[in-house]
């Protein structure tokens, strides 16, 4: 458990602007921010980042929460391991409270930690080595580049590791979990052997798997398989490396392998590579965090042609901005390093083409256009792409351009598209509104006692002045109810931290509305006439509830109904003078809250 105050310290030691940073490019509108949502895909910016309460809330997907809540959405973190990620960027001390228990998660980064640092050793230290490092010296990468990214080598000697791990006091069963060994029937083997072997971390640099290139036996390239902390379609390799170069030139460089990137980073580009997948929309998704625009640097073979189609495809639906680097017949990056032409290289990454083009020369190469099928079988090979456009703008501009390489009217380019993307526009939108969120309380019409408490919300510092006139059982609404116990509960521990309350918010439904409307920044004008109305007029509405059950129960007992004694009915009556003379206080004072929706 983390104590509330060391929540409150870390709230006060980062702006939750600069941790969503990290994700979004964020511009400022007021005292907001704003950008492009990292949890589903838009391209006009709702995602909404509040620094003067630490809150964010997207008005696309819903989503919104503390900064604490941001990264364990976006990291996949539990909130110890959120917390202690952040502190450590905060430079804070982590107080263990009796009954913590260590993560695993932390024990699994700190193993692939020390790891990295024990094959980076080895690879520029030992004899055992020395084949891999003549092998990277010969393919042009210098000693900068290899430790930038942290390079290493695995011995050949197949119980080397477990030995190593064990005297460290690693247990088997976790070790059986981490993905560095493979099961045989006589024990456990270390995964990487007589390897190359190239750290894959996730976008802030926690090394959480490793590639190796096989210096003799066995598949060229081997990847740690997905553990419980590593899937390899959320990450891109070198994306750590790479963020603030990115940032800087606004542009990023897709690869296809470990050394292409190391070579890209070496000639000044940033660059980062999909991990023995094709390029997906996650991977996508996780670029548009930094910028719109993705150059692509694939093989110039058939295969890398094809894998260049598809990051395409994949790009376009993204609504990023993909364009080609074209390489020489059968070079990657890694090859130009190698033959010592950079300058070869630099000009070819000065000079990326738009992905259309690149298309289109590649659907118009080696047929003769004059043919009519020639001309269709173009066509065909841009549909995929056309459908994959969402901006129409840009699709009707690029359909003119068709029609202009292939010398036919505009009208009918546009007349076949829409017959054969007929089919795929319907699933299209099929697809939209089954994944459109679906309206919940946020949109739906609030009760006044949901709207009141929400103006108690946004005015925390004022909370004594509800507790002064209400008590939760004047509340009928049990989710205002939820959030008057909530506040309660913070004011009563000095929490005025956001985690504190969404913390105590069991409600789903209601913790997004809360988030949404403190992301508003509504109830901020006059909070004090609106908190003082607003209770008392809710304090009016319970009074007079009560008084209506007093009179039913009342008039019950008169019919001798249900042989309530003569006691009880003093008793109610008295009662009833009570609520009587409490209503008759009330109504000296001129209340009008409504709804402020």
């Amino acid at each position: 458990m983390i104590p509330s105050h060391q929540i409150a310290e870390l709230n006060d030691r980062l702006r939750i602007d600069a941790v969503a940073g990290d994700y979004v490019r964020l511009q400022r509108r007021g005292r907001r921010f704003v950008g492009l949502c990292p949890f589903h895909t838009e391209k006009t910016p709702s995602f909404t980042v509040t620094p003067e309460r630490n809150l964010f809330y997207c008005f696309g997907c819903q989503k919104g929460g503390s900064m604490l809540d941001l990264v364990m959405e976006i990291e996949k973190l539990s909130f110890p391991e959120a917390f202690r990620l952040l502190a450590e960027r905060a430079g804070m001390q982590v107080e263990e409270t009796a009954g913590s228990e260590g993560s695993e998660r932390q024990s699994y980064l700190e193993l692939y930690r020390r790891l990295a640092d024990s094959f980076r050793h080895i690879l520029g230290h030992t004899a055992a080595a020395a084949p891999a490092r003549e092998h990277l010296a010969n393919r042009g990468f210098s000693a900068e580049s290899l430790d930038r990214y942290r390079v290493g080598y695995a011995p050949r000697d197949r119980d080397w590791l477990l030995r190593f791990l064990r005297s460290h006091h690693y247990g088997d069963e976790f070790l059986a979990r981490s993905g560095l060994f493979t099961s045989t029937a006589g024990g456990m083997l270390a995964l990487f052997r007589d390897r190359i072997v190239f750290p894959i971390s996730t976008p802030r640099g926690e090394v959480v798997a490793f590639g190796g290139r096989a210096m003799g036996d066995g598949p060229k390239y081997l990847n740690t398989p997905e553990t419980a902390y590593y899937h390899k379609g959320e990450l891109l390799y070198g994306l750590a490396e790479a963020r603030e170069r990115i940032r800087q030139a606004g542009a990023v460089h897709v690869a296809e392998g470990y050394l292409d990137v190391i070579a890209l980073d070496a000639a000044g580009h940033a660059a980062v590579a999909p991990l023995g997948t094709a390029l997906s929309g996650d991977h996508a998704r996780l670029l548009a965090r930094y910028t719109s625009d993705v150059r692509l640097v694939m093989d110039s073979d058939a295969a890398g042609a094809n894998a260049t189609r598809r990051a395409i495809a994949t790009l376009e639906d993204t609504e990023l901005s993909p364009s080609v680097v074209p390489l020489q017949e059968g070079l990657d990056p890694a090859d130009y390093i190698q033959q010592n032409a950079g300058g070869r290289l630099q000009t070819a990454l000065a000079s990326p083409i738009l992905a259309f083009e690149y298309l289109l020369k590649l659907a118009t190469s080696a047929l003769d256009l004059r043919r009519a099928d020639a001309k269709e079988q173009v066509f065909r090979e841009l549909l995929p792409y056309l459908t994959h456009v969402r901006s129409e703008l840009k699709r009707d501009a690029l359909l003119h351009d068709v029609a202009d390489v292939l010398e036919v009217g505009h009208d009918s380019i546009v007349r076949d598209y829409r017959r054969l993307a007929a089919g795929t526009s319907r699933r299209e939108s099929q697809a939209a509104r089954t994944a459109a969120p679906r309206g919940g309380r946020g949109g739906a019409r609030r009760s006044l006692e949901m709207t009141y408490m929400l103006a108690a919300a946004a005015n925390r510092d004022r909370f004594d002045r509800v507790q002064r006139r209400l008590q939760s059982d004047d509340l009928q609404d049990p989710m205002a109810q939820e959030l008057f116990v909530a506040l309660a509960e913070c004011a009563r521990q000095g929490d005025e931290s956001p985690d504190g309350l969404l913390g105590r918010l069991q409600t789903e439904d209601l913790r997004s509305l809360v988030v949404r409307n403190l992301s508003q920044r509504e109830f901020t004008v006059n909070p004090d006439e609106v908190l003082d109305d607003g209770a008392r007029k809710l304090k009016a509405r319970a009074l007079e509830h009560r008084r209506r059950d007093i009179e039913a129960r009342m008039r019950r007992a008169e019919r001798g109904g249900d042989g309530t004694p003569g006691a009880a009915i003093r008793e109610l009556l008295e009662e009833k003078i009570y609520l009587d003379s409490e209503l008759e206080k009330l109504k000296k004072v001129r209340v009008d809250v409504g709804s402020v929706d």
